[in-house]
Order: C-alpha cells, then structure tokens, then sequence
C-alpha cells in the first residue's frame, strides 16, 4: 500500500498538467491568445530588444526546456479555479446534506477555515502563474503609436507605420507590426543664438564638446544630453541663476532633401517681481565672497552663542564652545572656496567628503545671495559623539564543534587627534566544545580564540610630503593603519596570529578604486607543532 499511494498522487499530478496544458483553455469566445509579435521594419522582419520595448502587450512568458518553449506559468494559472468562491459555495454552504456530515467531524469554525484555505489555495495558484494575453486591438493601436514616436525621436520624422492582426481558429492569433521608416534625417546645419555676453563666451570655450554635430543623424537623445551639458558647464563656470528652462532648440526639416538645420537658442535670464510683472536680463557671474563653516550646528545648539571663531585662508569657522577641530582638517573637506567663482559640483563634493570623515552627520549646505553678484556660502555641520561602543554576541554550531559561544566588544572614537581621524578598538573571544569533547577525559569547552583589533584611519594621504598635485582631494583620499593580534585553542594545533597593514586608498573615478598597501605583514606561530 505504502508504494501504491505515491504513483496514484504521481498519476493524478499528471492528469492535472496535461489538463492545464490547454494554454486557451481560460480564453472566452470571440477571444484570441496572443503567441506572438513579429516587427516588420522595410519589409524585414527585425528582432530588437529596444524597439521591442514599445509594444504595449507581448505573449504569455515562456521557459526554454529541452527542444520547446514553454509558457509554464500560463499552463499554472489554468489550474485554478475562475470562480473558486461560487463553486465553494456551492459545494458547502448551498448543501445542507454535506455541511451536516462535515459539521459531525469538524467545528463550524474549523469547516470555515478549511474553506477559506482551498479559496486561499485557488488564489496563490492564480498569482504565481500568468493570465492569458488576449489580443487587444487598442493596445495594439497604441504600440503602433509607441514605434512611430520612437523612430520619429530618432531621426526618421516621415515613417509609417500599421500592424495586422492574424486570428486563427482554435483561438490563438499573432500580431504583425509594419515600419516603414523612409530616409533618416540628418543634421547639416548647426548654430546658436544666445542673448547673454557672459553665457555666449563659455558656451564658444566648450563648443566642441556639443553632443549635437552637423552630419550626424537627428535624435532626441542628443538633445537632452546637450541640455545636460550646457547646464552644468554654466552652473559649474559662475552663473548661479542658470537650469534647463533656458535651453531650446528650433528646427527646419521642410527642406525636401530629409536634411535639417537645427539652432539651440538661450534666452536672457527671467525675473519675476513682487507686483506679478516679469523682465528679462543677461545673466551675470556669482563668485564666491565668504564661506561659513559651523561646527556644531544641532538641534540643541540652534539659540547657542557662539563663543570660538577662527579664520584659515578664508574661512571662517565657528563654535558654540570651544574648537575641537583643527581649522585645516575640516577646510580640506571642503570644496566651496572663498574669492572663487561659483561652481556647482562644489556642493556634492563637499557634502559627500565631510559624510566620509564619519565625523559628522550628513551636512546642509545653503547659498546667500548678496547685494552684488557674490555668494556667502553656509556650511552647517552636526557632529556625531566622541565615543560609540558596540557589543554583539553569538551562539553557534557547526560540523566540528557541538556548541560555541562569542563575545565581541568595540570601541569608535572620533576624531582622535582632532584631524577627524578614527580609532577603532575591538576585541572578540569565543569559546566551543568539540565534537571529541565528548569523551569524558577531556574539558567540555576544548576550543577558544582570543583577538584585538587597532584600527587608525585618517581622512588624507598620510606622508610626510605634500601628495596634492598627486592625489587631489576630489579623490577622496585615505590612509588605515591596523594592527591585530589573536591566540587560538584548536583541536591539536595552537596558534598565534600578528597582522599589521598600512594602505592608502582614493577613487580617480566613481568606477575605479585604487588601493596601495606600504606594508601588509602577518606572521603566524603554531604551537603544538608535535601534534
């Protein structure tokens, strides 16, 4: 009986798939599955995963198996039951008979819950596959839509495009989308009209560096990116008041020869007045005139007096209490200098370098704009306490100790020598039981392990000579010092373990890291070499 069992259940998942194998087996008349789309751009059919993209409805999903494709959750969602809560109720409430004979073996609030879970059942089984994709003609009208906006986005302003919807009787259908995408059109004529002096000579400085180039096949992509350049070569060169709403382009493409002249045109910087009345002037050049760095600026200390101030080549640097901050170690963190012309980028450079010195709390940065064409730049920063301690611990097993415990204490203080540095303290001791601890001549707990960690980190490259002009800032440059010890108790071999590392790390860009170590030196004694 015992080998019986399996091969009915076996039999009937069996009998069950091949049931839902049926994939339009839930498709109503007058309904169509869709199985497939085929692109036809020129007369050829294409298969591009970018294009593709536009078609708002694709077939049902399908896993590769073995010489087929298969849309397995399809054939899922056909297991369930449409109108499991009909049919249950049906089957149960709507039978006096039935619910009798259940209410004799089960409570009526146990013979609810065994309902409510095969409706339950029903629904997991209709979530996990996938609902049939019934041919939509409106979709299919609107990724006809979706593909001539993209190939008029790229260049080709005269394509036509239609589709044909082939249904078939055993209600399946497929759905062909033409392109007729004619001759692109190209770019062959390039200029600008710029009402500002100031915004004319820097765009002429960068003008090679323009995504939009005559010869080159029109698309929007281009000129979005240009935008992009645009603004941030005006808002990292001075002219604070600058964004993207100044920027656009017009175009003439009635010229017959599927060639067009394209012009980017900046328009004078708009000023809304109190009364609701707007003017236009040209914009000018902010500089930098004063940048103020606070020290101490929480919550607690917002009506505090500040009582310690100093100024470090230009910046001016105050405290509520006295400064525990060398002048040059938060300056060099940041990037917003004084009697310099306003750049953007300054402002996420800095924010993101003071974050890294893990000294203070992410920083609010804000722009005052003065009578004339400066800026005062306030750095506002709250710092995070002197002392951190962490404690964790952990039970745990594996194949060769029965049970182990671990203790692990920790210690962060910030800025040690009030260069923002770091100094992190941290120990570990664990202790287990072997599985040979078993034997009544040795002690249970015949495993431990001993350490200590001493990790100094300083928020530059420390080297006696200046590495600047070498490693910039920007590079967000730093140096480890760490040193570790540790004595381990094992089933017959002892050990100790002495590491020392010095390394320097920077990022010349945000995909590459550099890392250099000066030293990385280990050395390992074991004891009870006889064993």
């Amino acid at each position: 009986m015992k080998t019986f069992q399996p091969k009915i259940v076996v039999f009937l998942l069996i009998v069950t798939l091949f049931n839902s194998c049926n994939s339009v087996k839930r498709v109503s008349e007058n309904q169509h599955l869709l199985t497939e789309n085929n692109l036809i751009v020129n007369d050829e059919k294409v298969v591009n995963d970018t294009i593709s993209n536009t078609i708002v409805q694709k077939p049902n999903t399908r896993i590769p198996i073995p010489f087929v494709e298969m849309p397995l959750r399809l054939f899922i969602y056909n297991i369930a039951r449409p109108n499991i809560d009909s049919i249950l109720m049906e089957k149960y409430y709507n039978n006096p008979k039935k619910m009798e004979r259940k209410s004799k073996l089960l409570s009526r609030k146990q013979l609810d819950k065994l309902i409510e879970s095969k409706s339950n059942f029903n629904k997991w089984i209709k979530n996990t596959g996938e609902a049939p994709v019934i041919i939509d003609e409106e979709l299919t009208k609107k990724s006809t839509k979706n593909l001539e906006n993209y190939y008029k986005s790229n260049g080709w302003f005269n394509v036509k495009t239609d589709y044909e919807i082939n249904r078939k009787d055993n209600k399946r259908g497929t759905i062909d989308y033409k392109v007729e995408t004619g001759s692109p059109f190209i770019i062959d004529t390039v200029s600008a009209t710029i009402a500002s002096p100031s915004v004319q000579k820097i765009y002429e400085e960068h003008k090679n560096e323009s995504f939009i180039k005559a010869g080159k096949q029109f698309k929007d992509s281009d000129l979005y990116n240009e935008e992009d350049r645009i603004t941030n070569l005006m808002r990292n060169n001075g002219v604070y008041h600058f964004s993207q709403d100044y920027v656009r382009y017009v175009s003439d493409t009635l010229r017959g020869n599927s060639t067009m002249t394209l012009e980017t045109v900046i328009d004078n910087r708009l000023i809304r007045e109190e009364d609701g009345t707007s003017r236009r002037e040209p914009f000018k050049f902010f500089t930098i005139k004063d940048v103020n760095i606070y020290t101490n600026s929480s919550f607690k200390n917002r009506n505090a007096t500040l009582t310690d101030s100093t100024n470090y080549e230009g910046y001016n640097i105050y405290s509520v209490g006295k400064l525990r901050y060398k002048p040059k170690a938060i300056t060099n963190a940041v990037f917003i200098s004084p009697n310099t012309i306003f750049k953007d980028q300054a402002r996420p450079l800095t924010s993101r370098l003071i974050s890294n010195l893990r000294t203070f709390k992410y920083p609010n940065i804000e722009y005052i704009e003065n009578q004339d064409t400066t800026l005062t730049a306030n750095i506002y920063l709250t710092p995070l306490k002197k002392f951190e301690l962490g404690i964790s611990a952990e039970t745990f097993q594996s194949n060769i100790q029965t049970v182990g415990f671990s203790f692990n204490p920790s210690l962060l203080i910030r800025n040690v020598f009030r260069g923002a540095e770091t100094l992190e303290l941290s120990g570990f001791a664990s202790i287990g039981s072997s599985k040979d601890a078993n034997n009544g001549n040795d002690q249970f707990f015949d495993i431990n392990e001993l350490g200590a960690n001493l990790k100094l980190s300083f928020p530059r490259i420390f080297f006696p000579i200046n590495t600047e002009k070498i490693i910039p800032k920007s590079m967000f440059p730093s140096t480890k010092i760490s040193l570790s010890a540790s004595s381990q108790t094992n089933i017959g071999l002892d050990r100790q373990t002495f590491t020392g590392i010095f390394n320097y790390k920077w990022y010349p860009s945000r995909k590459v890291t550099n890392r250099l170590d000066f030293f990385n030196i280990q050395f390992v004694k074991n004891l009870n070499t006889a064993n």
